[in-house]
């Protein structure tokens, strides 16, 4: 019984070891460049907060079980507005292991400061739905930074 126990160790050990080396990465990799840009959403030219480039501003897509990790590259300059960022994926499960990922600037994460980058990861598990992603720091969001995410 014990020799088959200890055979039994060995075995799951290799297994595991042999699983994690033919596993596929299942990270999703994005990249926001969030800028300023003049834009009339609503018919009334002002400057707005975007996702790289344009606005709407581009969908996050993902599956269930992928590792999300989205780099957000702060370049706003327009100093009449906040020119920190952060970012917060609305709907998204947030636990002790990566609450500084939560996007609350001030209270769970420090803002991105102008010409900085900081990198989001989130374990999306079994989690599916459609949430959105949007800045958290001042009228930011109203201003045009947020987004659809979709995880299939």
């Amino acid at each position: 019984m014990k020799r088959s126990l200890s055979s039994l160790a060995i075995l799951a050990v290799t297994l595991r070891s042999s699983l994690a080396a033919v596993s596929p990465d299942l990270s999703n990799f994005v990249t926001l460049d969030i800028t300023n840009k003049q834009l009339a959403p609503d018919g009334f030219t002002r400057n707005t907060v975007v996702a790289n480039g344009g606005y709407p501003n581009p969908a996050i897509v993902a599956f269930k079980g992928q590792r999300l990790v989205t780099t957000i590259n702060n370049h706003l300059t327009d100093t009449d507005m906040r020119v920190s960022t952060s970012l917060n994926l609305d709907g998204v499960f947030t636990t002790a292991v990566n609450a500084y990922n939560e996007g609350s600037p001030f209270v769970t994460t420090c803002p991105i400061a102008p010409g900085n980058s900081y990198t989001y990861t989130h374990d999306l598990g079994s989690q599916a739905g459609t949430f959105w992603y949007h800045s958290d720091l001042g009228v930011q969001y109203v201003d045009g930074f947020r987004g659809p995410l979709i995880i299939y």
